[in-house]
């Protein structure tokens, strides 16, 4: 059984099951949706293209790419690796584009990376890094004009 705090955050009665990351996943859902809801956003999971695939491992990043608007800003994050220098990774919604072509550093496996966001076809591009790397992680903001 659970009970709810004034926000309607779950948290486990003293006579429920003490699963913690059950709770824990619970309650990072519900906040979670409770953020995109101040902001209006909802988070858009990207197709990976050319060879990129989600990075599965450790540090709780998210596996994949997603998208969404915060504002006046365009927030793009998640882990990925495998890809090609040059090639493209994935295509933004028409929905969920910049204003303007932006460049964006990114940490991979390897050192440093740039990423290259184009406004008009939403294509992200692996611009610059290491070859294949093993993961690279994403998490730019982009302001939106």
């Amino acid at each position: 059984m659970a009970d709810t705090l004034n926000r309607g955050y779950p948290y486990p009665l003293p006579t429920a099951d003490p699963d913690v990351p059950y709770w824990n996943q619970r309650l990072a859902e519900d906040v979670d949706t409770d953020v995109q809801g101040l902001y209006g956003a909802a988070w858009v999971a990207l197709a990976l293209t050319n060879g990129w695939v989600a990075y599965v491992g450790g540090g709780g990043y998210y596996q994949g790419l997603r998208v969404r608007d915060i504002g006046n800003a365009l927030e793009i994050t998640g882990t990925v690796k495998s890809g090609a220098v040059g090639s493209i990774m994935a295509t933004l919604p028409t929905t969920h584009r910049p204003t303007w072509t932006a460049q964006a550093f990114v940490n991979t496996s390897g050192g440093a990376g740039t990423l290259h966001i184009n406004n008009i076809t939403g294509e992200i591009s692996y611009l610059a890094g290491p070859a294949a790397p093993s993961y690279l992680t994403v998490n730019v903001r982009i302001p939106k004009n």
